[in-house]
């Protein structure tokens, strides 16, 4: 007997059979089983999530002669032979795609007349319905409204938005749901185990569920794919890196665990090692942020993280907050990325820059570190003339000698001492230019500041610069730098809008008003110049537009 895909071998043959769509089957199961049929019914959704394998089922379940106890066809009578048949004359299949002129849904009118050879209904199932003209929908719109009593339509579609309003108030209609990872993956378990699949552990099945991306049927090929690049049904990971162009988890969870321990070189190295095994860029990024997000949600998960604890050593110094910073900032980043003309490299700048996030953010601790470690003595070597000494007519030359001196004291620069905010700010941007920059989406009252208190207020949309600024070790190096160069004692207080406040203007668009009035002026102090009045008297015109290049230019 020839191979069979995974996909049509295990396509469902009961209700309960149907992977993520319980509702549904549910809805149909009690129509059957209370004698509510309609006469037409609409199934909508993605690819591959089991439209049309529900349909064939209802309209098995429908035709059979005894139904069993669980209200599924019992696969044995007449009826239910007759179904599973493909030249069905109760149970017509169409493909919309390539039946959707008007003369064939005429053809279609003329025979749904006829009363099914046996059983009570004759059913038609018209796949990919989107697909009919408008001409053809319009011909059939009649008959789906008032079909004879022995027809149930059942449509099946991918695109409802492509119907008529006057079809889609005609039906019944069903919207399928994606399958969920954790249905996925317990399926592919429960086929692994019946055809003696064998995989590494169990968050390789996992990979091959959320790859399939809710679609039972990709799933089943991806599974099939896998499988056709080992010859014994043991699936490893570099089976299954190699035949679905994946990254090796291994790897995968290396790149995580530098990321978050802030080793930019590691990270970009195990990037680059990805490369090397041919992942593509999409496949690696994406892998990288499914993984930070798996990380996100499990982050108080104990059981999870007690499996994986090298991820849990990697965030034990990291917070939430800036976990979920990592996320949202790479994701953002993304399509940059892939819109810049060296892609590969823009993503390398890109990881390694959020891998040196607390270096750049004026969080390092190696600086502090190197601060406390003690200074050499400076050592002044002073040469000695030599000196002959005349001993038994031999002439000795006795060897310079070098003597040390003490350590020199180490004099510290003296410390700037500000008590206006645009100062401190000034003081901020040059020592720690990345902090200033968060800075630069807040408002920053300095009337409050001159009243000692520095009050950072970040507008509703700038929760990403709070939720960084507001970090312990930010809060403790803002804290310490108005320690050291404010002459007064200052209250730090860092907020975010609310709905009730109005809405505040950052320093970053202040700083965007006073350049549009700049070049405002600049623009009127050129149609002033005595010069430019001259040029439009002699050539008897008049300055039309005046660009202005930027400022330096």
């Amino acid at each position: 007997m020839s191979y069979q895909v995974l996909a049509r071998k295990w396509r469902p043959k009961k209700f309960q059979d149907v992977i993520g769509q319980e509702a549904i089957t549910r809805s149909l199961q009690n129509a059957i089983k209370r004698s509510r049929l309609g006469h037409a019914y609409l199934f909508s959704g993605t690819r591959g999530i089991g439209k049309t394998s529900v349909a064939r089922l209802f309209a098995q379940a429908i035709r059979c002669e005894s139904l069993t106890p669980d209200d599924n066809p019992c696969g044995i009578c007449f009826a239910c032979q007759d179904m599973q048949q493909s030249n069905s004359m109760n149970v017509i299949e169409i493909d919309g795609a390539s039946n959707n002129t008007v003369d064939e849904v005429r053809e279609l009118i003329n025979n749904v007349q006829y009363l099914p050879t046996n059983g009570s209904h004759k059913i038609y199932i018209i796949d990919e319905v989107h697909m009919l003209s408008k001409s053809a929908f319009n011909a059939l719109l009649k008959t789906l409204e008032e079909p004879p009593s022995h027809v149930i339509f059942l449509l099946a579609t991918t695109e409802p938005h492509k119907l008529l309003g006057t079809v889609l108030s005609r039906c019944q209609r069903f919207d399928f749901v994606n399958a969920s990872v954790d249905d996925l993956t317990d399926h592919l378990m429960k086929i692994s185990k019946s055809e003696g699949i064998v995989f590494d552990n169990e968050d390789q099945i996992r990979d091959i569920a959320r790859l399939g991306n809710g679609s039972v049927r990709d799933t089943l090929s991806l599974m099939d794919q896998v499988l056709s690049y080992t010859s014994d049904n043991h699936v490893s990971e570099e089976v299954l890196a190699k035949s679905l162009g994946v990254a090796r988890r291994e790897l995968l969870d290396q790149i995580i665990i530098a990321l978050f321990d802030g080793d930019a070189q590691l990270t970009v190295e195990n990037c680059k090692q990805a490369f090397r095994e041919n992942i593509s860029l999409k496949a690696l990024l994406t892998s990288i942020l499914e993984n930070i997000f798996t990380v996100i949600e499990n982050v108080d998960n104990e059981s999870w993280l007690n499996k994986k604890s090298n991820i849990q050593d990697a965030i034990n110094g990291v917070s939430t907050a800036e976990i979920f910073w990592v996320y949202e900032s790479l994701a953002k980043e993304s399509s940059w990325i892939f819109d810049s003309v060296a892609p590969v490299q823009s993503f390398l700048v890109s990881i390694k820059k959020l891998a040196l996030r607390n270096s750049l953010l004026g969080l390092d601790k190696s600086s502090s570190d190197i601060q406390k470690k003690k200074t050499k003595p400076v050592v002044e070597q002073k040469i000695v003339e030599p000196m002959i000494v005349i001993k038994d007519e031999v002439q000795q030359v006795e060897e310079p000698k070098v003597e040390a001196k003490k350590a020199l004291p180490i004099i510290e620069k003296p410390k700037l001492i500000v008590k206006e905010l645009d100062a401190f700010l000034k003081i901020i941007e040059v020592e720690a230019p990345t902090l200033s920059a968060s800075l630069e989406h807040a408002y920053i009252d300095p009337a409050r500041f001159i009243d000692k208190q520095m009050k950072i207020t970040y507008p509703a949309e700038g929760n990403v610069f709070y939720d960084v600024i507001n970090q312990e070790q930010t809060r403790e190096r803002l804290t310490a730098l108005l320690r050291d160069h404010v002459e007064a004692k200052m209250d730090l207080v860092i907020e975010i809008e609310t709905s009730t406040q109005k809405n505040v203007t950052t320093r970053a668009q202040e700083r965007k008003e006073q350049d549009a009035l700049s070049e405002e002026q600049r623009k009127k102090e050129l149609l002033e110049d005595p010069m430019l009045k001259l040029a439009q008297e002699m050539f008897n015109t008049k300055v039309d537009k005046i660009q202005m290049g930027k400022k330096g230019e």
